[in-house]
């Protein structure tokens, strides 16, 4: 099975793990829970990885590889985990622009947002209508007010926001709410959306 994981420049991983082109990794701890060290992470496709890396590992100036995974023990939506990995190719990082985070975002947070003023806000951010900072504002106060966490991160339609917002709307939402927002914001099946 084809995956694809993130490293730093000098290929290594959590806790600098370090990895090499062609040689199989196996997790070496028991169990298949997810964050431990009885398996091992990767990505659905590049976007997945580029959209989650701040939540995941952070890697500044990552690499992107091409994996041959073992079976997929899980997934949460936003990683996935199997026991064994082989880095097989570098593949080209997609560009992912803050605009384009932002409407990932948005569109995870309308899917578990019931707030009148948010989606208001929120449909026309997505319209091109309007993406005045002063209505973001709005929207978050209310969110904030009603405590969604999902909503409030997408409101913050600021660049420096964007990243953080991607990442809390993402944390609540689920597979299927993660996935059709990908294909809603990137216009097409996830598996096509390798590169651009």
């Amino acid at each position: 099975m084809i995956g694809y994981k993130l490293t730093t420049q000098a290929l290594t991983t959590h806790d600098g793990f370090q990895w090499k082109v062609g040689k199989a990794v196996t997790a070496t701890g028991e169990g298949n829970a997810p964050c431990t060290d009885g398996v091992l992470h990767y990505y659905e496709s590049p976007l997945h990885a580029v959209l989650f890396n701040p939540i995941h590992a952070s890697i500044e100036n990552p690499i992107l590889w091409e994996i041959e995974c073992s079976e997929q023990l899980g997934t949460d939506g936003l990683k996935c985990w199997c026991k064994s990995q082989t880095l097989l190719r570098q593949v080209e990082l997609p560009v992912i622009t803050t605009d384009e985070r932002i409407e990932f975002s948005i569109r995870c947070a309308k899917a578990v947002c019931t707030g009148v003023q948010f989606n208001e806000w929120a449909d026309k951010w997505l319209s091109g209508q309007d993406r005045s900072g002063d209505l973001a504002a709005t929207a978050s106060r209310s969110a904030e007010s009603r405590g969604w966490v999902a909503a409030m991160a997408a409101s913050r339609s600021a660049a420096m926001a964007a990243a953080r917002s991607e990442a809390w709307a993402a944390e609540a939402a689920s597979e299927e709410i993660i996935n059709k927002a990908i294909k809603e914001t990137f216009k097409g099946d996830i598996k096509c959306l390798t590169l651009r």
